[in-house]
């Protein structure tokens, strides 16, 4: 059969829209008839792969990255949606496996390393966890995401210290974005140190008044702090 490719082209377009829209049924419908057309196309069958993972069709996703990864064994992305799956079936050392492979054949990706860590700190491993932290800043150190990945760990077990140290540098990161403000504030605010906290509640407000979430979240401090009538009007502020 002679193939089409603006037909097929037409299908994985299709696809991906539904992606967008979250219609993971009509996702698998477009890339079958994409397949049906090109059945060695290793992106339409990992992309279906997701659209059965997103259904909790864990069998049918793990058969098609399988088949991706057969056609595409040096593509590091196949073997990181594969992790994926594999986490969320609670097959922690198959994740690592794969996230592990992917980082081999691209180690420039800070996510693997922070996708590997998650699985890391699900096992109890807190070296592994905090190295794969670690090496996410040293791949992509602009990137203000794993700064932010390395706090909550570092939150996570008590070290409030190096958490501020690690959320101000995402604010150096993205002086613009309040919401990273918000994130050092409660750390600020977990850590004991009230008056920093408030002074970083402030600060997102006065960057982004027209967000409520930031009223919201400064009076949910408030009221944690006893301060009853400080916290009611920051709701009310936000509604």
């Amino acid at each position: 059969m002679r193939i089409n490719p603006d037909l097929r082209e037409l299908h994985t377009e299709r696809g991906g829209i539904y992606a967008q829209r979250s219609d993971h049924r009509r996702v698998i419908e477009a890339y079958n008839e994409a397949l049906k057309l090109n059945s060695g196309d290793a992106a339409s069958l990992s992309l279906r792969g997701g659209a059965h993972l997103n259904l909790g069709d864990f069998q049918r996703a793990l058969s098609d990255y399988d088949s991706a990864i057969a056609l595409e064994p040096r593509v590091a992305a196949r073997y990181a949606v594969r992790a994926n799956a594999h986490r969320a079936m609670g097959n922690l050392e198959g994740a690592i496996a794969d996230y592990t492979k992917a980082i081999e054949l691209d180690p420039r990706r800070g996510l693997r390393y922070t996708s590997r860590a998650y699985v890391y700190q699900s096992r109890g491993e807190r070296q592994r966890e905090m190295a794969d932290f670690d090496r996410a800043i040293q791949a992509e150190p602009d990137r203000s995401t794993y700064r932010g990945a390395r706090a909550g760990a570092k939150e996570y077990y008590g070290d409030y210290a190096g958490a501020i140290a690690d959320r101000n540098e995402a604010v150096k990161l993205e002086p613009r974005d309040a919401d990273w403000v918000v994130s050092l504030a409660w750390t600020q605010l977990y850590a004991g140190r009230t008056d920093e906290a408030l002074a970083s509640f402030a600060k997102a407000i006065s960057m982004d008044t027209g967000a409520a979430r930031h009223y919201d979240s400064r009076g949910a401090a408030l009221l944690r702090l006893g301060n009853h009538d400080a916290a009611a009007a920051d709701f009310d502020r936000a509604i």
